[in-house]
């Protein structure tokens, strides 16, 4: 009678238990048969449960694609469209992220999966009354800035924060770090913030999740992938997130959600502001914050505060440890979000299969080959000799054909280069 079969497989879990291998695991490989090969043999053998509901209805099982980094294949070095390809098959997929040049690609199959927000693990950031949580730390900061007459109030002191490593998007990075700490205020601010942490007992710089909860707005640039688990620490900060990825996307989104005819979609612009990577790059940043209005301010603010409890797992209150780890059931905004939607969408579907449509647009629909990368991608032409460089050296990798192949097909959209 059930209307879903959710599988409790995390690759991404089980990836790096196993000491991050090429291959996927036993489980992984049983589900990857199924859905590429409509064989379930593997399924019956490994999992030890009956195959009968995969054959008779797979769009109606749910899969975690937890991490938009490795995947269920686990390729090393390769980002982008290759790891939502098999997003284009009957399950629904739940994962942490998709991109807006993929959804515009594939609306019709983008609606049918879920785009969840990350995590957050931590007690830090749930028990807010707790003496080591991120707002308490942050307000006693606060204070001490205000005895020592650095401030003469008890609001965000810090215009802007960022701190980050040289992944991802490195020239956008140095873009945004460059401006910050060009910037005599802020880097005064900041500097008085570090020796206040220090002051009070603390060792090295300030916690990144402190500095949120003393800033008012947080560039959020494209970490591993265009979305990045900060642009939800920072709502969660009450910070203004950022956001300087030109291909990301929030859970639940009008861009998560298109053709839906259910389900929630959110407006990104009422509660961030967006920068184009160039506007960073070219150290407009500041000058785009600084002309926001205070009732733009307070308006942004007031949808933050709506909207962050939507991408919590765990409502604030008191935890002595961290809810995860104490495997206490998540009772926040995103669970609930996501139980209401896959609700909705059972009505909808009686009359209006999201599989169907998804096959439709995959096969009857044009689709360009979106040779376009992510900001910090090395150019296609030199990838790919570098590659069959390496394949001549090496001699016939599956994995680097594989990604060989990606790269001329167009579905590698970016390579993980550290500065």
């Amino acid at each position: 009678r059930a209307h879903y079969f959710f599988v409790p497989f995390f690759s991404d879990i089980e990836y790096r238990a196993m000491g991050r291998p090429n291959d996927p695991s036993a489980h992984g490989e049983a589900i990857l048969n199924i859905i590429e090969k409509n064989d379930t043999k593997l399924w019956v053998q490994r999992f030890g449960v009956t195959d009968k509901y995969w054959q008779k209805a797979p769009e109606r099982h749910i899969l975690v694609q937890a991490a938009p980094v490795t995947g269920f294949r686990h390729p090393k070095g390769r980002r982008g469209w290759h790891h939502y390809k098999i997003q284009l098959t009957a399950p629904i997929f739940i994962s942490l992220e998709v991109t807006k040049s993929w959804i515009l690609q594939y609306p019709r199959c983008a609606s049918k999966n879920i785009v969840m927000p990350y995590p957050i693990p931590g007690r830090a950031w749930h028990d807010h009354e707790a003496p080591d949580a991120w707002n308490v730390l942050a307000k006693q900061l606060i204070q001490s800035l205000y005895e020592k007459k650095i401030i003469n109030n008890f609001e965000r002191p810090l215009f802007a924060l960022y701190r980050g490593g040289r992944h991802g998007c490195v020239n956008v990075r140095q873009a945004i770090a460059k401006s910050l700490a060009a910037d005599s205020e802020i880097a005064t601010i900041t500097r008085s913030i570090d020796h206040a942490w220090s002051a009070l007992g603390h060792r090295g710089p300030t916690a990144r999740q402190v500095l949120m909860h003393t800033a008012t707005f947080c560039p959020c640039p494209e970490g591993d992938s265009p979305s990045a688990k900060r642009q939800y620490d920072a709502l969660l900060a009450g910070c203004i997130p950022v956001i300087i990825s030109d291909d990301a996307v929030y859970s639940y989104d009008h861009f998560a959600s298109p053709h839906r005819a259910y389900g929630y979609a959110l407006n990104v612009s009422d509660f961030a502001i967006l920068v184009s990577e160039q506007d960073a790059i070219q150290g407009k940043l500041l000058s785009i914050l600084r002309g926001v209005s205070p009732s733009q301010l307070a308006s942004l603010r007031h949808h933050g505060r709506r909207v962050s409890n939507l991408f919590r797992y765990y409502h604030p209150g008191s935890y002595p440890i961290d809810p995860l780890v104490k495997q206490r059931y998540p009772n926040g905004g995103a669970p609930s979000l996501l139980t209401w939607d896959l609700d909705r969408r059972l009505q909808v579907d009686q009359t209006n299969p999201r599989w169907e449509k998804c096959q439709h647009e995959i096969t009857n629909e044009p689709h360009s080959d979106l040779t376009k990368q992510f900001c910090g991608a090395p150019p296609k032409q030199q990838e790919l000799s570098r590659l069959r460089a390496q394949l001549q050296r090496r001699g016939g990798s599956k994995e680097l054909h594989r990604t060989i192949q990606d790269w001329e097909d167009g579905h590698v959209f970016r390579f993980r280069r550290r500065g």
